[in-house]
């Protein structure tokens, strides 16, 4: 499948700007200003969690430092199209309902549980225009699709990742999710995107393997 690619305000709108200080609000309103501010939270938190990963394919390093870079976008583009309407793309009022829509993966899904990724694209061009590129699938072999979900209210958006980067999860064997979303991960990892981008996460967690695998 080819990349998919659309239209946002990214280049000029990078990240979401911060009404207040880190120290004082960890969970900033957004504006639609670029701010040097949360781009120095990113880069320092992509630093950290890729800190102790020492390995001699500095390739595949550094096709999972995009990946987790493309997550970070696709988080802003989420938070920001919440911001325009008051509510997540596909959510769904009823408590524990589930979506998924599969982001670089030209597999056929017929489950109402599966949203088509044009859809998705569709729908967030029409809330926030179309001015920018936003890759939405992987690079490299290894990782083949990101994941956006909608649970209830609620959302997340995960990338595979080659290494065991901090925050990650060991889903299989030498396969690690890395996840971004509405709020933090109870029954499994996953970083709050506002606080992200607030600094919140200054300090690395180390990666886990998931209950059950024996590690």
């Amino acid at each position: 499948m080819s990349r998919l690619s659309f239209v946002v305000i990214l280049l000029l709108l990078p990240f979401f700007g911060c009404s207040k200080p880190e120290s004082t609000d960890p969970k900033p309103t957004f504006s639609l200003h670029p701010n040097a501010r949360v781009r120095k939270h990113l880069q320092r938190h992509l630093e950290d969690i890729f800190a102790e990963i020492d390995v001699s394919d500095a390739n595949q390093l550094d096709l999972d430092r995009q990946r987790v870079t493309d997550i970070h976008q696709l988080a802003f583009v989420i938070e920001l199209y919440k911001e325009r309407t008051g509510t997540y793309p596909f959510v769904d009022p009823v408590e524990g309902s589930i979506s998924n829509v599969i982001l670089g993966d030209d597999v056929e899904r017929d489950d109402p549980h599966y949203i088509d990724d044009a859809t998705f694209v569709t729908e967030l061009a029409r809330v926030l225009g179309d001015s920018l590129q936003l890759a939405l699938e992987p690079t490299g072999e290894a990782s083949r699709h990101y994941v956006y979900s909608v649970y209830g209210q609620r959302y997340g958006v995960a990338a595979m990742l080659d290494h065991p980067v901090g925050w990650s999860e060991g889903i299989r064997p030498e396969q690690w999710q890395y996840r971004v979303g509405s709020s933090e991960g109870t029954q499994f990892p996953m970083l709050e995107a506002r606080r992200l981008f607030a600094g919140g996460y200054a300090a690395s967690r180390p990666a886990r393997y998931r209950r059950g695998l024996g590690r």
